[in-house]
């Protein structure tokens, strides 16, 4: 089943973006997991509950099936709860191997759910905690957001980074978006005041410079050349707030 999961976060993503991607993999994730429930785990429950009923030797095999499609259901939870916030973590789905992070941060939950459920019964298991720790930090410094290198080149103009907001961010974020998908600015953020961007810097280097997953799917159609402007003049607000 894991690799099943591997390959559909593989395909997904060379399919949509990594965002969309993640969200696929968690929704197929949870419909598993409501099928397990639905087709195996609560017949299995109704025919035990109906051999004591008829005072009849219930069937094992139902019994069997549920606590394997269980096992399933328990070990699946973390990655699925990661897929549920993932959104909140654009240097993951951001990063250019998103769907190797996917499966890597899946791989950690799936680690820490075994050492939980073997602990009472194999207590030499307490290795598994901290390799998967070790895993999880391995995945944060490899996506972690990291300061592009560029030429030197002159101080970048606010009027220069206004008209990039203007164009290609405050449909969304403004007071009242013009984008048909928002009736308010996401996160509660506009940007028609130049204050609140600075404010913001590092949370917005991060979403629009360093992993590129915003403007949400490009659909303003930020250039790299934008991006670029954009990050020295961000780095330069952040190391003045410094």
């Amino acid at each position: 089943m894991l690799l099943f999961f591997a390959i559909l976060a593989f395909v997904l993503d060379q399919l949509f973006s990594s965002r969309a991607a993640y969200i696929h993999v968690g929704a197929a994730i949870g419909t598993v997991m409501v099928a397990n429930v639905f087709f195996v785990i609560i017949p299995g429950q109704r025919e035990l509950v109906a051999a004591l009923r008829d005072d009849r030797q219930p069937d094992p095999e139902p019994g069997r099936n549920a606590l394997l499609r269980s096992r399933h259901n328990n070990y699946l939870t973390l990655p699925v709860l990661f897929t549920m916030i993932s959104s909140h973590f654009p240097s993951t789905y951001g990063n250019d191997y998103g769907w190797a992070v996917l499966i890597a941060l899946g791989l950690v939950g799936v680690g820490v759910r075994h050492y939980f459920n073997v602990r009472h019964i194999a207590p030499r298991s307490i290795w598994m905690l901290p390799v998967a720790f070790a895993a999880l930090v391995a995945v944060m410094l490899y996506t972690a957001p990291r300061h592009a290198d560029h030429e030197p080149v002159a101080r970048v103009p606010d009027s220069h980074v206004a008209i990039i907001l203007r164009e290609r961010c405050i449909s969304c974020h403004a007071p009242r978006p013009t984008q048909p998908a928002f009736s308010a600015p996401p996160a509660g953020l506009s940007f028609e005041s130049l204050d609140t961007v600075i404010a913001h810097a590092r949370r917005i280097y991060v979403s629009a410079v360093a992993t590129n997953t915003m403007p949400l799917g490009n659909l303003t159609g930020m250039t790299e050349e934008e991006r670029v402007l954009l990050g020295l003049w961000l780095e330069t607000k952040i190391e003045e707030t410094q």
